[in-house]
């Protein structure tokens, strides 16, 4: 829809699947984004390899992820932190490595911290009306639930806030 505000439908294709699985070869593409993809692929390298292959030469990857700085407690570990992002986050080095042992270069990467911060006063925020839905009898689920949610968020604020949870482009 957005593509076709502005006039540009004929020129942007927007595909959603399984990114290991997905044959992207037949159509050639120009700029591939993935957010928050790679720290939960368990084959980093041979999943980005077949994503160069679906570019034109001259064509890039855009590509921003969660970063840690050291281990993450264990029980921000498993299921709950793929769904967080953080399943198997690296340094954004370690990053740049995978990256480029799949056949890219990196023209840029920085740390921003800041953006890690917003992203989970969001995620704050979300859990807030979720407590309005609960008490207003909308969302059905827990309150026990909700309360999880909420000591896991301060704690992984916590991390962000010492520098251990970051997110990197």
């Amino acid at each position: 829809q957005l593509a076709q505000q502005h006039g540009v439908e004929n020129r942007v294709n927007f595909l959603q699947g399984d990114i290991q699985e997905i044959d992207l070869a037949a159509a050639p593409f120009d700029a591939i984004l993935m957010e928050c993809v790679l720290s939960i692929l368990p084959k980093k390298e041979a999943t980005l390899r077949r994503r160069l292959d679906s570019l034109r030469p001259g064509g890039y990857l855009g590509l921003t992820d969660v970063t840690v700085q050291g281990p993450l407690p264990h029980h921000l570990q498993g299921v709950l932190a793929i769904a967080a992002c953080t399943g198997d986050a690296g340094l954004l080095e370690e990053y740049s490595t995978v990256i480029q042992a799949a056949g890219f270069a990196v023209d840029q990467s920085q740390d921003l911290p800041e953006s890690a911060a917003a992203f989970l006063r969001g995620i704050k925020g979300n859990l807030l009306m979720a407590e309005v839905a609960i008490k207003l009898g909308k969302l059905p689920i827990s309150s026990d639930a909700l309360t999880e949610g909420k000591r896991i968020l301060a704690e992984v604020q916590d991390l962000a806030s010492q520098g251990v949870l970051s997110y990197g482009l």
